[in-house]
């Protein structure tokens, strides 16, 4: 059985006794994710990786696979979010009120995708929800201005300069490095956040899959997945648009951060708590002592 998600982003969690008091505002209908975020401590964010709470994320209007109704909770399989951990997506726990029946969708329908960090959605002509960067919905109609979409609460209009309408629910495949590397930098100084899959924080992963999801190319949603299906690269042979590996313990049997090359010996990543996306050198300091590998998605033009 299929749902989408009805908060403009959707935390998934790896159980529902891993959340907590202060996790109430992403926890219900409608969440609050920018003020939850607001509202932790540096520790409380810490605990997100000590304690592996928090799985991933999914957007508004994403599909997903019902794996388990419990009193207050969905275990559901992220579809569009491939991994090791379930055959049929990224598995995890998400409050069921932030999930509704599926979109009743013609064939022939088009999509209109988030092309800018956040965009506010309008409802009968009044603000509605911020939507996140990549967020996909079916159009019903489109002019100069607004394009009306269909949404779990019916109707909306979005700024037309602020999506891209696209013909299926995935982007088509684009080989711009220049496309790719301007949109990763509009995330610059976006805070980094474990288990993120949104423009309210990413974490490392999450920011490539996102990225590259924009690029039109469907990754895993973990790094070490992301090293398995691409083709590896040597570090001399980097090219831009290439994704670097990391590990703590220098073995690429444990990867543990991910970052795009983007050129000039430098990439662009999602750090760790309490730090920001940025560009960085790997060829000195930290991440020059822990690299491990490089590999290839696509040839980039």
């Amino acid at each position: 059985m299929r749902k989408v998600c009805n908060v403009a982003v959707g935390t998934v969690w790896s159980a529902p006794d891993k959340t907590r008091e202060v996790d109430a505002k992403a926890l219900t209908h409608p969440a609050d994710i920018q003020q939850w975020l607001l509202g932790l401590s540096l520790d409380e964010k810490l605990s997100f990786s000590e304690e592996l709470s928090i799985d991933t994320q999914i957007l508004y209007g994403e599909e997903v696979e019902v794996l388990e109704e419990q009193d207050e909770w969905t275990k559901v399989a992220c579809i569009h979010q491939a991994s090791e951990q379930h055959e049929l997506g990224y598995p995890g726990y998400i409050p069921s009120s932030q999930l509704s029946d599926p979109l009743k969708i013609d064939e022939d329908s088009r999509y209109a995708r988030v092309i800018v960090p956040k965009t506010l959605s309008y409802k009968d002509s009044a603000p509605h929800i911020v939507l996140s960067f990549n967020t996909t919905l079916p159009v019903i109609s489109d002019s100069e201005e607004f394009v009306t979409v269909m949404s779990p609460d019916g109707p909306l209009k979005l700024r037309t300069a602020d999506v891209v309408i696209q013909q299926n629910y995935w982007p088509d495949i684009q080989h711009d490095f220049k496309q790719l590397y301007n949109t990763a930098r509009q995330s610059i100084d976006l805070g980094y956040l474990w288990g993120g899959m949104s423009s309210y924080g990413y974490d490392c992963s999450g920011f490539v899959y996102q990225m590259y999801r924009h690029m039109g190319h469907k990754l895993p949603r973990d790094a070490h997945e992301q090293y398995a299906v691409t083709h590896p690269v040597e570090k001399d042979e980097l090219m831009p648009g290439d994704l670097v590996y990391f590990s703590s313990n220098q073995s690429i049997d444990s990867i543990s951060h991910i970052g795009i090359y983007i050129g000039d010996g430098m990439m662009i990543h999602s750090p760790h708590t309490p730090k920001a996306i940025e560009e960085m050198t790997i060829n000195s300091g930290y991440y020059e002592t822990i690299y491990v590998a490089g590999s290839r998605v696509i040839d980039f033009q």
